[in-house]
């Protein structure tokens, strides 16, 4: 049974958590501009006007003009001194560096000071109560500053629907205790607005205006926080008919009855300032809301800032608190397609938070980027569509409501969505898509072969379900998954710091390696660890196994007792290898060869001797004296004497084909053989004709027939 605490208990125990949770969405901290600021080139200071006299114009709802310092013509840079103009050639020589535009300004006869003047008792200057606000900058450097600020300010709006611009009045000087540092902090807030104006001719940039945004004018609250916890000091209050003087004089009191090192700056600045947690700190204070419909009094948020169990949600912590929720089996819900319908990939934690807001229960979803939260807010929209019910969706930044829009687009649900964002939509586009969904309406379709889809689905649903179970059941009677087979192999293989390949169990399958087969041989091979390690103990640093003395020894039958008959067969194996050192010294005198030139391994010498066997055996016919003699310019003439002899060969072949052989062997007879072609060719011409010897022709014999 859970007691009821009382209600007022609830509310304190809610209102205490609250005003928590309150206080950190403000940041007290040096990096919090609203305690800390400083002037940089996004803020824009003004000179030489009046706060009251500018608040009240830019209530009346008047767009103020801002003014830059003039820039120096020509003729005025010579006459101040900057140009000079030789007397003789009349030219122009530049002597001094361009004035900035706070030099020029107090030329010109400007206030320059930042410090806003105060109030006059009597007649107000007329330049205070224009439409123009004075600035201490050229006109180009002016333009760049706005732009930069305008720019900001409608990305602000466009990201966080919240507007970021204000004109600060006034701004605190203070100093943390202990510390000589001073501090300042703005204090009076007014929201603005920019917009670009024409483009002025004459200094051909563009003009910009500033006006009020027509939101609360707020006390800087981040400063009241700070003042409050560190120096117990209630920074004022203000209304809507408080002004800029009325709130100087009152934050001057504080600071002199409290902090009299503390000072009040009159600074008048255009700046940045982010108020989005600032808005959720306003928005979460009970005083802001009904008593009809006060924050605190709904039960939900009540149950969450009190943090205690009402009894009607026990799938929360045990504690009655809010706890984790259930991530369910998926696979195993009945109808999960009907009743908690997918559009976008989803996990299981995703989907479990998809079923519990389908199902109504009060959650919160957290995860750092890239978890897929967006993704899970786009299937929560479409399950709820399914349901048939509406959903509003809103988000701090603009491109958060975008990523799930895609989303929806991607799915085929972007006709239903309507945009309503407070920057970007018209009164008329969102009239023309209303008129667009009610056309709609009533010619949706259910999309077609989407039973098929679901039953594909299902199937192949079924067979990885079926493949999950199977590597995660038990294999055979090892009582081991094969998850739990695969890293153990993996933590043996690192702790064994051998190639596992080296050990072969044999004998053993899933069947007989039960869990007292794995008992002993894990014994086995922490016998076999601790010998391996013992025996590479023995080697160098840098052996390896394979160089150990015993290497490659197979008995496994040896005792320690066996020691001096090992030791016995070592020597006999040392003296019998005198007998190959002796066969290769002469086998090295016998060759006439190098020792070097001969292998001093057992291998070696074996693989000479079966050479040597295989030589030829000499006939008598050899001169082996001769062979010392080829080599170098012998060895190169002996082997053109063969080559010559080796073409005479072939031509005596070719001449035994035509003539009768035993000619070419008669040397004389080849001689005149030759003496007589030559002859006849003396007397025939390159036709095989007789030559004109000076009486008539004569015609020998026509073809000689000898080729």
């Amino acid at each position: 049974m859970v007691e009821k605490v009382p209600l007022q208990l609830e509310q304190t125990m809610a209102l205490k958590t609250l005003e928590k949770l309150r206080l950190r969405l403000l940041d007290l901290t040096a990096r919090n501009r609203l305690i800390n600021f400083r002037h940089t080139g996004k803020s824009l200071r003004i000179i030489d006007e009046l706060p009251d006299q500018l608040v009240e114009t830019l209530l009346s709802g008047t767009e103020m003009l801002f003014l830059p310092v003039p820039e120096p013509t020509h003729e005025e840079s010579i006459e101040a001194g900057f140009i000079e103009i030789k007397k003789v050639t009349r030219e122009e020589a530049r002597v001094r560096k361009d004035p900035t535009a706070e030099e020029w300004a107090k030329r010109l006869g400007l206030e320059t000071s930042y410090e806003a003047p105060e109030s006059p008792t009597e007649t107000i200057d007329r330049k205070h109560t224009d439409t123009a606000i004075q600035t201490l900058l050229y006109p180009y450097e002016l333009e760049t500053r706005l732009k930069g600020l305008r720019q900001t300010a409608e990305l602000g709006i466009q990201e966080m629907g919240a507007n970021i611009l204000y004109l600060a009045f006034g701004f605190l000087e203070w100093f943390e205790s202990g510390n000589d540092n001073a501090r300042i902090a703005p204090l009076f807030l007014l929201p603005a607005r920019l917009q670009k104006e024409r483009l002025n001719p004459g200094t051909r940039t563009y003009e910009y205006t500033v006006a009020y945004s027509g939101e609360d004018i707020i006390p800087n609250l981040s400063l009241r926080e700070k003042l409050r916890i560190d120096f117990t000091m209630a920074l004022p209050d203000m209304d809507e008919n408080t002004t800029p003087e009325d709130y100087f004089k009152e934050v001057l009191a504080l600071i002199e009855e409290n902090q009299p090192r503390w000072r009040l700056r009159r600074f008048i600045t255009l700046t940045l300032l982010n108020f989005s947690k600032l808005l959720m700190y306003l928005d979460l204070d009970p005083a802001r809301w009904p008593k009809d419909g006060n924050i605190i009094d709904h039960p939900i948020i009540e149950r969450f800032l009190a943090d205690y169990d009402t009894g009607q949600n026990e799938e929360d912590g045990a504690d009655g608190g809010p706890g984790f929720g259930e991530e369910y089996a998926i696979d195993d819900i009945n109808d999960i397609h009907a009743k908690y319908p997918l559009v976008d990939d989803a996990d299981s934690s995703q989907h479990s938070a998809l079923i519990d807001a389908v199902d109504g229960r009060n959650l919160i979803i957290e995860g750092p980027p890239g978890t897929g939260k967006s993704q899970t807010i786009a299937n929560l929209i479409a399950a709820a569509m399914a349901r048939g019910k509406r959903v509003l969706f809103v988000a701090e930044k603009m491109a958060a409501l975008e990523v799930v829009r895609r989303r929806l687009d991607a799915a085929g649900l972007g006709e239903f969505c309507l945009e309503l964002h407070s920057h970007k939509t018209q009164k008329r586009k969102v009239l023309d898509e209303i008129e667009f969904r009610l056309k709609k309406h009533g010619h949706y379709r259910m999309p077609r072969d989407i039973d098929v889809d679901i039953a594909h689905y299902e199937e192949m649903k079924t067979t990885l379900k079926g493949h999950v179970e199977r590597i995660n059941r038990p294999w055979k009677n090892t009582g081991k998954t094969l998850h739990e087979i695969f890293m153990a192999a993996t933590r043996y293989r690192r702790e064994i710091g051998i190639n596992p390949d080296a050990l072969h169990p044999e004998g053993y399958d899933g069947e007989n390696l039960d869990a007292t087969a794995q008992r002993r041989m894990e014994d086995q091979v922490a016998a076999f660890q601790k010998i391996y390690r013992a025996v590479t103990a023995q080697l160098d640093d840098d052996s390896e196994l394979h160089q150990h003395p015993w290497y490659g020894v197979r008995n496994t039958d040896l005792q320690i007792f066996d020691r001096e008959r090992v030791k016995s067969a070592l020597e006999d194996w040392q003296h019998s290898l005198a007998d190959p050192n002796g066969e290769r010294e002469r086998l090295v005198e016998g060759l006439g060869c190098e020792q070097n030139r001969i292998t001093d391994t057992l291998d070696g010498l074996s693989s000479a001797l079966a050479d040597i066997e295989h030589l030829l055996s000499l006939e008598g016919n050899k001169l082996l004296d001769r062979l010392p003699l080829l080599r170098g310019d012998v060895l190169e003439e002996a082997e053109r004497y063969l080559t010559l002899f080796e073409d005479i060969q072939s031509r005596y072949a070719a001449l035994a084909e035509k003539i009768e052989p035993d000619v070419p062997q008669d040397l004389p007879a080849v001689d005149d053989f030759l003496t007589g072609i030559e002859q006849l060719n003396r007397f025939s011409g390159p036709d095989g004709r007789t030559k004109n010897l000076g009486g008539g022709h004569k015609q020998i014999g026509g073809d000689t027939g000898l080729a």
